[in-house]
């Protein structure tokens, strides 16, 4: 989870006059949303594209709690959810030797792995008890286990929304955008609010 807020708060607000009072809680609140969403968009991107997957998948495993004027102490919330995902959701296709697919956007073969239909959808697993020398590395094991001819399986996952967004290069760029966004989100809120008094 990132947080966008505002450091050094009650020292600012005891420092205003009464007119920056009553527009400030509403500028800030604006500005910190705006920003949150900077930096869900900016996120969203950054993992689709070091996952390989649409953004509209990473979207749905996001989320925003906003500021409120009368809370800007808690700040505005993004957060990232979502367990690692099934191979399916990386265009798996069916070979001699496994299955293919393409988590992290690098096309690989996961041995020994074949895609099941259990009738509400499609994922991709292995037979249970396969040594680890028998999948692929970067393969890893879900809990959900299912029976397919009556054998038994367990689903192999490439990455997750919520691992990916911990990366460091992607949490450094959401860091970047709270310092690029901010500054110039709440300087314009200002303006619109302090306009609007004086219309």
């Amino acid at each position: 989870m990132d947080r966008v807020q505002v450091i050094g708060l009650e020292k600012l607000q005891r420092n205003l006059t009464r007119l920056e009072r009553e527009v400030v809680p509403q500028a800030m609140a604006r500005a910190l949303n705006t920003t949150a969403t900077t930096v869900r968009s900016k996120s969203v991107k950054d993992i689709a594209q070091r996952m390989g997957l649409k953004q509209k998948e990473v979207r749905v495993r996001t989320a925003i709690r906003r500021a409120t004027a009368k809370n800007l102490r808690a700040g505005a919330d993004v957060t990232f959810k979502g367990r690692p995902m099934n191979l399916i959701r990386f265009n798996p296709r069916q070979n001699k030797k496994g299955v293919a697919a393409s988590p992290w956007r690098k096309r690989r073969t996961f041995e020994q792995a074949f895609i099941v239909d259990l009738g509400r959808g499609k994922f991709v697993g292995v037979r249970r008890g396969l040594g680890r020398n028998q999948r692929h590395e970067r393969a890893q094991e879900m809990r959900r286990i299912s029976r397919v001819r009556r054998i038994p399986v367990v689903g192999v996952v490439g990455p997750g929304v919520a691992e990916t967004a911990a990366e460091t290069p992607i949490a450094r760029a959401r860091e970047q955008v709270i310092k690029d966004v901010f500054p110039t989100r709440m300087e314009r809120e200002l303006r619109y609010y302090v306009s609007r008094l004086s219309a």
